[in-house]
């Protein structure tokens, strides 16, 4: 199992004065702050009952702050985002499990772009799954890996594309790595709260490679009739504890060993290729193909994140480019792409900063 998954580990109340999982979440360390990620309906029962982690003494309760969107009027099904964080005292890293490490924000894609046929992979602890003994917990992770749902069941299911991420999930035609063989996968109740991680957009590599390499989103729904698997997209909950903790902004702006180096990409959405083709002065300089260029631009992006580098996606829009080229007197050519999405990029650096910070 990829080491990233260390990061997810399963979430216990103690219910009765018995323990109970209720969902996963992800730990995430920023600046030597802890959060742990999850859904909102997890945290729904946070606030009526103590919360056990997984220590390597036992399970333990501990105490934290939270934040998370309240219950909507129409009840929290309604609920498309389903977001919540709780914050630890860091010295509690000290005493998590040996197996929990939490991820920093230089394993975060944090403008991950959804395409048709991209694969995702949902990882968390199914309740049916775990068992306890003599306060320990023996729980097993799995994950669950599909491809992008498409439009229509985004529509169909009130979801916004930009602000979550859905997969096709069939639980009953899943293929057992382990056993190389169909076989029903576990119900994955107990997962909400769970990372969502991205693969490599280079379908060939899909094949010969365990991709896995970003959080992407945190996992909330399981749609069993419609065999859709729902999350909300991470760059959400970067923005809420960023707000809620601007001391983090300060700190990272004044820290010596902290370099604000950013990497600008210039992405081409797919339905725009054709325009791109015919309108850019320099268009013989591209790639044939738009899948031929996306497999290249997402290997960059792969290879500065191996670096700990941050790359950041800056969506191409054809007519804003023509008047930004228009009013600066410039060709419609590469050059002026970047200077372009620099541009975009540190506007929006200056509007939400928050989004852009690296670890």
């Amino acid at each position: 199992m990829e080491k990233i998954f260390n990061s997810v580990f399963p979430i216990i109340i103690e219910r009765n004065n018995e323990p109970e999982q209720i969902g996963s979440g992800v730990l995430l360390e920023i600046k030597n702050q802890l959060f742990l990620l999850t859904a909102a309906h997890v945290f729904d029962d946070l606030q009526k009952y103590p919360l056990l982690i997984p220590t390597n003494s036992g399970l333990t309760k501990t105490d934290f702050s939270a934040a998370y969107i309240p219950i909507l009027d129409e009840g929290r099904s309604a609920d498309k985002l389903d977001i919540a964080y709780l914050k630890f005292d860091y010295k509690l890293k000290e005493i998590f499990q040996e197996s929990i490490s939490p991820l920093t924000l230089n394993n975060i894609d944090v403008t991950d772009y959804k395409e048709k046929y991209d694969i995702y992979t949902f990882a968390g602890f199914p309740h049916r799954k775990t068992k306890y003994k003599e306060n320990r917990i023996i729980s097993e992770l799995y994950s669950y890996t599909g491809g992008l749902a498409s439009k229509e069941t985004y529509e169909n299911l009130s979801y916004a594309h930009h602000t979550n991420i859905l997969i096709d999930f069939n639980r009953k035609k899943t293929i057992n790595r382990l056993a190389n063989e169909i076989s029903i996968a576990p119900l994955p109740h107990g997962i909400s709260g769970g990372g969502i991680f991205s693969y490599s957009k280079d379908p060939t590599r899909l094949i010969t490679e365990n991709n896995i390499y970003r959080l992407v989103g945190i996992a909330h729904s399981y749609h069993e009739n419609k065999r859709i698997l729902a999350g909300t997209s991470i760059n959400l909950y970067l923005d809420l504890i960023f707000k809620n903790n601007p001391i983090l902004l300060d700190s990272l702006d004044g820290a010596r060993e902290w370099t604000p180096i950013i990497y600008c990409l210039t992405y081409f959405r797919k339905e725009d290729w054709k325009i791109i083709k015919s309108t850019l002065d320099d268009a013989n300089k591209l790639h044939s193909t738009w899948e031929e260029w996306r497999i290249s631009a997402e290997k960059y992006i792969e290879n500065l994140s191996n670096e700990n580098k941050q790359c950041i996606r800056v969506i191409f829009d054809m007519e804003s480019f023509k008047d930004y080229c228009k009013r600066k007197n410039l060709p419609l050519t590469s050059r002026s792409r970047i200077n372009y999405s620099s541009e975009i990029l540190a506007r929006e650096m200056l509007e939400k900063k928050i989004s852009f910070i690296i670890n």
